[in-house]
């Protein structure tokens, strides 16, 4: 590691590398100052209730591209199920496409809706395949 700091967000950036003086220094004993004003434990919680956020956001298909999501009806109907800020998604060229992510609003609903699917109009549809993105560095 050549060094660490906290970016604008208050997440620790680290820079490494494989230099072998640069890692027999890190290595060797620290000093007792090393950290300047002393080292902070950041709030494991809030860390943990931002990774529920990410679990609790849904694909929705098969949404018709005429359909308006911004139209309140819809929202509310969608809101009544759990279903929160439901965003279409768009090709490059601009177009609409079938694809909606949304956000849920519990774990209750979420389970709900992927074991049971959920009501559009008079509709029944079930959502995408869960699916874990992994972000590698």
């Amino acid at each position: 590691m050549k060094f660490a700091y906290l970016n604008s967000q208050n997440s620790m950036v680290v820079k490494a590398t494989d230099d072998p003086e640069s890692h027999s220094h890190l290595s060797s004993e620290w000093q007792s100052d090393a950290f300047g004003g002393g080292a902070v434990l950041l709030n494991k919680k809030s860390n943990s209730e931002s990774k529920k956020d990410v679990m609790r956001q849904i694909v929705l298909k098969s949404i018709h591209t005429g359909l308006d999501l911004n139209e309140p009806s819809i929202r509310n109907q969608l809101a009544s199920q759990g279903i929160l800020e439901p965003n279409r998604n768009f090709t490059r060229d601009n177009k609409p496409t079938t694809i909606v992510f949304a956000k849920v609003k519990d774990k209750e609903h979420l389970e709900y809706i992927i074991n049971n699917g959920f009501y559009l109009g008079f509709t029944k549809l079930k959502p995408a395949e869960p699916f874990l993105k992994l972000n590698q560095c």
